[in-house]
């Protein structure tokens, strides 16, 4: 299939036919070949395989009522097949393995996440979610709780992103992009003088990119 035809297809793909309601956070794999779509008010993960135009679901949840999964998934990451996903009326992180279906990230007691939004997988296990309303970001791992990153100063945490030992925080309410390296600690502050970024993402020549 040529790079137009799946254009074509995705296009067709995302349409009103597939149901979709408030589509919100998308990722690609790591191949390029396979869309994860959070299909909000459907409480359900579209998933779409560019190559054969293959489309298919993570259950939404009023079919299976009994389940704990996301209600309304916000935004999504996607690594080694592993999703991570914020859900915006749980108020949680939840990760889905395709093998054992849909399991919630512990915060432990002490933590409780208000209207998680970005989500990014970091190094190994650790993935890392920006906690809106509290205006922080929090980190955690498969077999690790959520704990309060230190080090970040948030106004309005809107996007994450990370590569290579580098976690960017777009912030829209001071105006700039957070650069925290995860390893030393160290934080640099690129200003936008105007701009009020909501998303980021940064090439392999390490030009930084924002909406």
């Amino acid at each position: 299939m040529s790079g137009a035809e799946k254009l074509y297809c995705a296009e067709k793909w995302i349409g009103a036919e597939r149901g979709l309601k408030r589509p919100s956070g998308a990722a690609f794999d790591k191949n390029g070949e396979t869309l994860y779509l959070c299909d909000m008010e459907n409480s359900r993960i579209a998933v779409f395989h560019l190559p054969d135009c293959d489309f298919r679901t993570l259950g939404a949840s009023c079919e299976h009522p009994g389940k704990d999964r996301p209600r309304k998934p916000l935004a999504l990451s996607v690594k080694n097949g592993l999703l991570a996903v914020t859900d915006a009326e749980e108020n949680a992180v939840y990760l889905y393995d395709g093998k054992d279906g849909w399991r919630r990230l512990r915060t432990g007691r002490r933590l409780t996440l208000r209207l998680p939004g970005a989500i990014a997988w970091g190094e190994e296990d650790t993935i890392y979610v920006a906690d809106f309303l509290n205006k922080r970001i929090c980190e955690g791992g498969i077999k690790r709780e959520m704990s309060v990153l230190r080090g970040i100063p948030c106004g309005e945490p809107y996007g994450l992103y990370y590569t290579e030992g580098i976690l960017y925080v777009a912030d829209a309410f001071f105006g700039c992009i957070r650069q925290y390296h995860t390893k030393t600690g160290e934080l640099h502050t690129l200003s936008l003088h105007g701009h009020r970024p909501i998303s980021v993402t940064a090439d392999r020549t390490g030009h930084i990119w924002f909406s």
